[in-house]
């Protein structure tokens, strides 16, 4: 098949090449297998790297075929109708490409609201709108040069970035010919020199951006557009000649290999595109312009019906992989899918795709169910609002998830790592405050010093039947429906200062000694650390504070020597004078409290 051919003389003395040409600007069979492989190496590639570790290269063979046939499609519409229909040039973009692309979007985002963690869906729904409004690859250059977002787990989207690609060259390409027809009157030299001088500055702007180290180079459109304008200018070139044809074999074997070479010689180290773009992009253009030869030759083997069923349903296969590997790898919780995940997805992809094509895109262009630019816009303009209804909800959810309270039963981070919940901070009590105590709940002994000095224990095993209200100025009493002993929330358990409450291990003891440094309500004078207590007329009061006895709340009674927290009252309200320091018979309610060895008073620390 060649291209069509509007200039020469013979076209119209010979009907049957003519025809013949007609129908190879229309459809090549070869192109369809090379769009096969440039799918399949995509498709391995994202697969498994190892085994084709520059099947990247197959989305520079697509931006090739993209710009050949788009520029052969506008040259036969300047040369038949001297014009460009900008309105029919979109509706025809529109009913090929956004079909499939919004079921494929809308169908991936509700599988991610289901699939993917919270964590990822802000990022997702960010890149679905991307993508629906064809800008996911400004998006990904974006961040690229972010250093937050470079550890970012990938999307099951961003592989839009290439059809972003291509239909910002859609939007800029036509124009140039509409400039061609209106100013240059169809002469292809001018519009020869105005695609290459596209092609130069692309290449230069890829290779130079590249060259830098510039990882947004691999996303732009300025570094791209080259390799769509190398397509651009091989369209160009076989309007009016052909290639002989002994080197058309020859020819398109080259451009086969290079392809393949370069999928299979090129890694994720290889600086890109750039000068490396070149082999691919040049092998692309050769099996292009090889053409189908009589004999055995690329073209032969691209046409085949295995070839061409792949090519039919590339585009289709190339929405669908992708979502598919990066659900397989959630569900998998693997890095890697296995031989038995890569062939369950690589045959789901080519299921999907082939009734993707059959139900979505074959009917659409069957009936001409997008005619005019009205409509196309209408279908455009729903499939936006549908997929950004569904990052919406993405985004709702990702919200509602960073303002809810911490759940231990859902969030077990701080469980599986043995951290205390933020609900239970962790309080070190200074080494002054940790002190040997007795069990909880279990019978406990009460020191008492009889008359003669010797000591006496009595066994308790019930706490006192009264308790006293601890309460002290400048302390948060406890919660109601709490025991009386509950610690304050500036101070907890062993003296250590926490933001909770928590009871206190023992109810309190019959002496709480503290340091006093308020000022006394009679004299009126500052006490430095002077040593007070509180006395309860309805317990014993010969009995001194001894170490091993349970520390009192802190913020508890006592703190001024006649009475309670209130300067006045102790043990619920009964008013009580203390007896003067020197009376010989009240000796005992002033002993100090003893400590042990290498117990100081310091502050504890908090952390």
């Amino acid at each position: 098949m060649r291209s069509p051919d509007f200039t020469s003389p013979q076209a119209g003395a010979d009907p049957e090449r003519a025809r013949s040409r007609g129908r190879g600007s229309r459809f090549r069979p070869e192109v369809q297998g090379l769009r096969a492989v440039a799918v399949l190496l995509v498709l391995v590639y994202h697969l498994n790297p190892e085994l084709l570790p520059g099947g990247y290269v197959g989305v520079d063979v697509f931006f090739v075929i993209s710009g050949f046939l788009i520029t052969s499609l506008l040259l036969r519409e300047v040369r038949e109708h001297g014009r460009v229909s900008l309105a029919g040039f979109y509706v025809r973009r529109v009913r090929r490409l956004l079909p499939a692309a919004t079921v494929v979007l809308l169908t991936t985002g509700a599988a991610s609201l289901v699939l993917l963690p919270v964590t990822r869906l802000g990022d997702t729904a960010w890149q679905m709108l991307a993508s629906a409004a064809y800008v996911e690859n400004l998006y990904l250059a974006d961040q690229t040069m972010d250093y937050l977002a470079a550890e970012t787990a990938p999307s099951p989207v961003q592989h839009f970035w290439s059809l972003s690609v291509e239909e910002q060259f859609y939007l800029v390409w036509p124009l140039l010919f509409v400039l061609w027809a209106l100013f240059a009157r169809g002469r292809l030299r001018v519009l020869t020199m105005a695609l290459t001088s596209v092609f130069a500055a692309s290449l230069v702007c890829s290779v130079i951006l590249t060259g830098s180290g510039d990882p947004s180079a691999y996303f732009l459109p300025t570094t791209r557009a080259w390799e769509l304008a190398a397509g651009g200018l091989l369209a160009v070139f076989l309007a009016d000649r052909e290639l002989p044809r002994p080197l058309r074999p020859l020819l398109g074997w080259a451009g086969l290999a290079a392809v393949v070479a370069s999928a299979v010689f090129y890694d994720s180290g290889t600086p890109f595109p750039g000068y490396a773009a070149l082999l691919p992009v040049l092998g692309c253009v050769a099996v292009i312009a090889a053409e189908r030869s009589e004999g055995p030759s690329a073209a032969t083997v691209l046409s085949t019906g295995p070839a061409r069923f792949v090519g039919d349903i590339s585009y289709a296969l190339y929405l669908w992989h992708w979502p598919l590997i990066v659900f397989a790898l959630v569900l998998l919780e693997r890095d890697t899918l296995g031989p038995l995940g890569t062939v369950a997805v690589a045959a789901t992809s080519l299921l999907l795709a082939w009734l993707t094509k059959l139900w979505v895109e074959d009917p659409v262009a069957r009936h001409g169910l997008v005619r005019t630019g009205r409509g196309a816009l209408s279908v455009a303009l729903v499939g936006l609002l549908a997929v950004a209804a569904v990052s919406a909800t993405a985004l709702v959810r990702v919200e509602r998830f960073q303002v809810s309270d911490f759940d231990p039963e859902l969030h077990v981070g701080p469980k599986a790592l043995g951290l205390p919940s933020p609900r239970e901070p962790r309080c070190i009590p200074h080494r002054s405050a940790r002190r040997t105590t007795l069990p909880r709940r279990t019978t406990t002994a009460a020191t008492r010093v009889s008359t003669d000095g010797t000591p006496r224990i009595r066994a308790s095993t019930a706490p006192p039947t009264r308790r006293p209200r601890w309460r002290s100025p400048g302390t948060r009493t406890a919660p109601s429906g709490s025991p009386p002993w509950t610690r304050s929330r500036r101070t907890g358990a062993g003296g250590s200062r926490c933001s909770t409450s928590r009871p206190a291990r023992s109810p309190p003891p019959r002496w709480a000694v503290r340091v006093n440094r308020t000022r006394s309500a009679r004299r009126g004078t500052r006490r430095s650390s002077r040593r007070s207590r509180t006395w309860n007329p309805t317990w014993s009061s010969a009995a001194p504070r001894w170490p091993d006895s349970p520390r009192p709340p802190a913020g508890a009674g006592g703190a001024r020597r006649h009475g309670g927290g209130d300067g006045r009252t102790v043990g619920g309200g009964h008013r009580v004078r203390h007896p003067p320091r020197r009376d010989p018979g009240h000796a005992a309610h002033h002993v100090r409290r003893a400590r042990l060895p290498g117990q100081e008073r310091r502050r504890p620390l908090v952390l």
